[in-house]
């Protein structure tokens, strides 16, 4: 598959299939999350797949139903200390979302590839998935990801203009 068929089908998946993604398939997605660049190459980030019983764990935080019913949870965190060492106080507001971001697509555009449905939850209580998680102070919950076979293709959305040109 090429990159530009794997982000013209990426779709927002909210209903999958009861199947569990195969080990191999669940590498391939964290090689895509690791690859992502990063602000001066800190990495300053870390992704929790949970499964399971860590899966039941941590659906209190989440305010859709749907995801009750997702194999794969995986929850973003931004690495703070790192990045204010090396960019200054507040840097990691800046920096961290943009490298979980990155590493996202990444892993949202190879699970196409897989034939893997994914969606982005940005609505999550973040201090009880911490909490739940028990994650070290340095690291802040920023999203989380689902990922599972698709039961559904997703719906195609129109797309805005968002492309100016200067000379």
């Amino acid at each position: 598959m090429h990159v530009k068929e794997a982000i013209l089908n990426r779709r927002a998946i909210r209903k999958y299939k009861v199947k569990e993604i195969e080990q191999e398939k669940i590498e391939l997605l964290k090689q895509a999350l690791v690859w992502a660049p990063s602000a001066a190459n800190l990495q300053a980030r870390q992704f929790y797949f949970l499964t399971g019983k860590a899966r039941e764990k941590i659906l209190s935080v989440f305010h859709q139903d749907w995801v009750k019913k997702v194999p794969l949870i995986i929850i973003a965190c931004g690495e703070k200390d790192s990045v204010i060492e090396k960019f200054g106080e507040g840097a990691d507001k800046k920096y961290n979302p943009i490298d979980v971001s990155a590493s996202i697509e990444n892993l949202m555009l190879q699970a196409v590839e897989l034939e893997l449905g994914s969606c982005w939850i940005g609505k999550i209580n973040l201090d009880e998935t911490k909490r739940i998680l028990n994650l070290p102070e340095n690291f802040n919950p920023l999203c989380a990801v689902a990922v599972g076979y698709p039961a559904e293709k997703g719906e195609i959305k129109e797309r805005k203009n968002i492309i100016e040109e200067m000379k």
